[in-house]
């Protein structure tokens, strides 16, 4: 028995090179992305069947049939039709309706489908066949709401061993996706510290119109010159009526204010953020433009390059992960629908 799991920068900055990357995100593709909603309505369509197999289980005890209880039914506004024999004829039309929806899709899928599309849509492809192959199997007028005659053809037809194979492979491939995205956590976890932390220090930044991460295609490397080099502390009772040219605030507002090399006072947070920037001039007074120090070497951003990869491959897995999940609990209650004895469905958590 098979056993289904449910499983900020200053805009003053003339020399900022702007760059408008997309945030990257889940690489599913317009294809899988369709097809995965075309399935996702068929776990919703089970119940005309379980009604059929009602009435045909009370038809049966009377010594009848479906076939034979709406062969002389024409029409829904026929006189004198029972209710019973009402819904029964419309369960048939939304079986047989079912059935040919169900070659539609699979006809839809194929033509959409590119020559070298995932293997998410391979799977996909698989559950519509499936889907489809069992609607044509229960809609058949000598199967028709027997559900042991369903379950017998859908054995003897190779159906139930296919879906019992498929369901075994595709969670083989959930373990080996568990195991990757495991590996890539926490490479994963430290690109996105390393993303907020540029983004607190204006190295990177969400554009609130577009809603893309824009960054500077440079960055300077080597050590950073401490503010201390360059800057003397003084009490910022010393700057009565003065502000910082940074930030403009007046300097006894500020908790640590500095006096540079020139005699300008500054607070030296505001400093600290100045002269760590990558404007050309971040090594002089924001004041007077005097040198304060050696500006360090720029070299071109790598670290977005990585963020994006990394990114992207982490988002990859776990949609990948997501849209195998929901193809085996697809093909777990079609396996439950025609072939009870065959599997367990386990619910989350267990």
């Amino acid at each position: 028995m098979l056993r289904a799991r449910y499983i900020k920068s200053s805009r003053h900055d003339e020399t900022k090179i702007r760059s408008s990357p997309q945030v990257p995100t889940v690489p599913i593709g317009t294809q899988t992305n369709i097809m995965s909603r075309r399935v996702a309505n068929l776990n919703a369509a089970s119940q005309p069947w379980e009604r059929l197999y009602y009435f045909g289980d009370r038809l049966r005890a009377r010594g009848q049939t479906i076939p034979g209880s709406i062969k002389n039914i024409v029409s829904l506004d026929q006189p004198g039709l029972e209710d019973e024999h009402r819904e029964l004829f419309q369960l048939v039309q939304s079986a047989n309706a079912q059935t040919a929806a169900a070659n539609e899709n699979i006809g839809n899928a194929a033509a959409m489908i590119p020559s070298n599309f995932p293997a998410a849509c391979h799977r996909i492809m698989d559950v519509l066949k499936f889907h489809f192959r069992a609607n044509i199997i229960r809609s058949r007028e000598d199967l028709i709401g027997n559900r042991a005659l369903v379950y017998h053809e859908c054995r003897v037809s190779g159906l139930v061993p296919e879906m019992i194979e498929a369901l075994k492979e595709w969670e083989d491939n959930i373990g080996e996706l568990r195991e990757h995205l495991e590996d890539l956590t926490p490479e994963h976890d430290e690109v996105e510290r390393d993303l907020q932390a540029r983004l607190a220090c204006g190295q990177a930044w969400f554009d609130p119109y577009t809603q893309q991460l824009d960054y500077e295609v440079t960055e300077t490397i080597g050590p950073k010159v401490p503010i201390s080099g360059f800057s003397r502390p003084v009490d910022p009772s010393q700057a009565p009526g003065l502000t910082c040219p940074i930030c403009l605030d007046d300097l006894c507002n500020h908790q640590q204010v500095v006096q540079l090399s020139c005699a300008h006072m500054c607070g030296a947070d505001c400093l600290s953020v100045w002269t760590c920037s990558n404007a050309d001039q971040a090594n002089t007074c924001p004041f007077c433009r005097a040198k304060l120090f050696v500006q360090r070497p720029r070299a071109a951003t790598t670290w977005f390059q990585r963020y994006s990869r990394v990114h992207t491959d982490f988002k990859r897995l776990e949609a990948e992960l997501a849209l195998i999940t929901q193809d085996i609990e697809t093909v777990a209650h079609l396996m439950y629908e025609v072939a009870p004895n065959d599997i367990v469905l386990d619910t989350p958590g267990r």
